[in-house]
């Protein structure tokens, strides 16, 4: 089985260019299975952590292209004036159903799976502080009944969708497709612990969307997890852990028919993926398509599992090196190297200045630590004016 992996592209030129180069990748792999559309569709404002603007900040001409591809409608009739209840409502109406054309297109050339982002759930609205970061304009309070009915009327073009096109929504239930099982945990809320209201949310669901699968595992013989909340990752070690206390009970608990477990975390902006294993689990922490449309492929059967970086801009595609290490690492350098066969591959995305100092001897000497292991089996500086963030949130929360 292969899967296509897109998740947090943020803007609609990065899920475009990932959509074009699926096109020319569905040419070479017409076996493939799935795209799972892992979250975050939404949330302009965090195209300021994106590759793209590495060298340089996002420019008022920027804001502008992507107000104007994002919401059409809303940039034709509203941009030049000040923001109403119900031009809020327009723009909300209009990103959110920007999100179902973009299914219904994915749909129509593979069969898709979406899964909620954070920037999507209703009890973030994080839609508002796109609005506010594209306009630069005070928003409005919006009557809560409103908001509902927004996002009542996108859940029913969801169900539309899987009604009239080789479409499923995970966020609610699980999937089931040729004895594996595809469970999505969608991002109602950034976290899954603590004692806050949208936390409690966020692990209640998570907790009854896997009690609702469990009776399906003793006729299944491989799971999926893709996760769109928080997990605990170590930056020194590279070591990753599901935040979600359910998830790691159903982690520690699968019977022994389940012989595959694969554990795919996005949510996250990294620009370049980790390919791990640990205690019979593969954990993929996946590339962020805001970084110029990257994605992954992964692909699982009974010969093992196998996960690749997608490129749209190189036209490359990069299989993965697995890794079981949890030491210390130095640099970013090390810890790509645990992965890519070339450092360089990401150290150019990132747009690292270490690529022209790199030395030889150690990407040598790190792809033979890695080729030994498995015979035994930063974040880009933001660009944005940091006044320009302050003032954004003051405006959305008043904070």
């Amino acid at each position: 089985m292969m899967h296509a992996i897109i998740s947090d592209t943020h803007s609609p030129q990065t899920i475009n260019k990932a959509f074009d180069h699926l096109k020319e990748l569905l040419a070479r792999h017409p076996d493939m299975d799935s795209v799972v559309i892992n979250g975050d569709l939404l949330g302009i404002f965090s195209m300021d952590k994106s590759s793209i603007h590495k060298e340089k900040p996002i420019t008022e001409k920027d804001i502008d292209i992507y107000l104007k591809e994002a919401a059409p409608n809303f940039y034709k009739n509203h941009k030049n004036n000040e923001l109403t209840e119900d031009s809020v409502v327009e723009y909300i109406d209009e990103r959110y159903d920007q999100i179902i054309q973009t299914l219904k297109k994915f749909s129509s050339i593979k069969k898709t799976i979406f899964n909620l982002g954070n920037h999507e759930s209703k009890h973030h609205f994080l839609v508002f502080q796109e609005l506010a970061f594209l306009t630069n304009k005070e928003i409005p309070r919006i009557p809560d009944e409103r908001l509902d009915a927004c996002f009542k009327l996108f859940e029913s073009k969801l169900e539309e969708l899987e009604k009239t096109n080789d479409f499923n929504h995970i966020s609610n239930g699980h999937l089931i497709d040729n004895g594996t099982i595809i469970l999505g945990i969608p991002g109602m809320s950034h976290a899954t612990e603590g004692n806050d209201p949208h936390s409690k949310i966020q692990e209640g669901h998570t907790r009854n969307l896997i009690n609702n699968m469990v009776p399906d595992l003793k006729d299944a013989h491989s799971i999926v997890i893709y996760n769109h909340t928080q997990g605990n990752y170590d930056k020194n070690t590279g070591r990753y852990k599901p935040a979600s206390e359910s998830v790691n009970k159903l982690l520690t608990n699968l019977p022994s028919n389940i012989n595959q477990k694969i554990f795919v975390q996005s949510h996250n902006h990294w620009a370049h993926t980790q390919f791990i294993k640990e205690n019979d689990t593969h954990f993929i922490l996946n590339n962020a398509g805001l970084h110029d449309g990257i994605f992954n492929l992964i692909s699982f059967n009974s010969l093992g599992i196998e996960c690749y970086d997608v490129d749209p801009n190189t036209k490359n595609t990069t299989k993965l090196m697995l890794s079981t290490q949890q030491k210390n690492v130095e640099s970013d350098v090390e810890l790509i190297s645990r992965f890519y066969p070339d450092p360089n591959i990401v150290l150019a995305r990132k747009g690292n200045k270490q690529k022209e100092n790199l030395s030889s001897s150690f990407v040598s000497n790190a792809k033979k630590e890695v080729k030994t292991e498995q015979k035994i089996n930063k974040e880009i500086s933001k660009n944005i004016n940091p006044e320009k963030i302050k003032e954004i949130k003051m405006k959305v929360f008043g904070v």
